[in-house]
C-alpha cells in the first residue's frame, strides 16, 4: 500500500535510488524480491544492497567476501539492482550517510527497512540526520502487519516531532523468508 499522504518525494533530483543495509547471509528469494517491488512502487532508478562488514548485531556473520561474492551472483543478471560497499566495518548514519551523499550526488534515497527494524528506529543514533529528505520502504516480515507499521510510525512522529516518510511494501510469497532459518536448515 502507498501512504501518498504521508509521502513525498522530491521529483527535482535526477536520481531516485534505494539503499538496502543489510548482512545478506545469506541472500535470498525474499530480499531480491523486497528490493524489485521496491523499485517499481518507489519509482527508482536503482537499488544498491550495502552488506555490512562486521555487522554489530551478528558477530557469527559468515565473511565480507563471501557474502558479497554470493550478492553480486545474486544480482548479475537482474536490471536495476547492485551491490555498494561504502568503506566502513560497520554502518551508521554518521559515518555512513555522508558517503553515499557524496558518491551519489543529487540523488534522493529511499532507505530500504524490514518491518523488525522499522519498529525501531526510534532507537537509532542520529535517526533525526536520516529523516531530513529521505524516505523509507518498509518490507513487511513475519506476522508484522500494514498496521502494526501504521502504529509503529504514529509512535515515532509523535515522540520525535518529525515527519516519517514510507511505504509499505507487501510480497506475501517472501514474507516468510529469513537468512535465519535458511542458516539453520544448512547447518544441520
Amino acid at each position: 500500500m502507498i501512504h501518498s499522504d504521508r509521502t513525498s518525494y522530491n521529483r527535482a533530483m535526477s536520481k531516485r535510488i534505494g539503499i538496502y543495509p543489510g548482512t545478506f547471509d545469506p541472500v535470498h528469494a525474499g530480499h531480491i524480491a523486497f528490493a524489485r517491488e521496491t523499485m517499481r512502487l518507489c519509482n527508482l532508478n536503482k537499488v544498491y544492497f550495502l552488506p555490512e562488514p562486521k555487522p554489530p548485531k551478528k558477530p557469527n556473520a559468515t565473511d565480507i567476501v563471501t557474502r558479497t561474492t554470493a550478492l553480486r551472483k545474486a544480482l548479475s543478471n537482474i536490471d536495476g539492482l547492485e551491490v555498494f560497499q561504502p568503506g566502513s566495518e560497520q554502518y551508521s548514519i554518521a559515518d555512513t550517510l555522508p558517503k553515499l551523499t557524496s558518491a551519489f550526488k543529487d540523488t534522493e534515497f529511499t532507505m530500504m527497512v524490514g518491518s523488525d527494524s522499522f519498529r525501531s528506529l526510534i532507537d537509532w543514533q542520529d535517526i533525526d540526520i536520516l529523516l531530513r529528505g529521505h524516505n523509507f520502504a518498509v518490507g513487511l516480515r513475519g506476522d508484522d502487519t500494514e498496521q502494526d507499521m501504521e502504529k509503529s510510525a504514529k509512535e515515532f512522529q509523535e515522540k520525535m516531532d518529525l515527519k516519517l516518510n514510507y511505504k509499505i511494501i507487501h510480497n506475501p510469497d517472501t514474507k516468510n523468508i529469513s537468512s535465519t532459518r535458511i542458516r539453520a536448515k544448512r547447518d544441520k
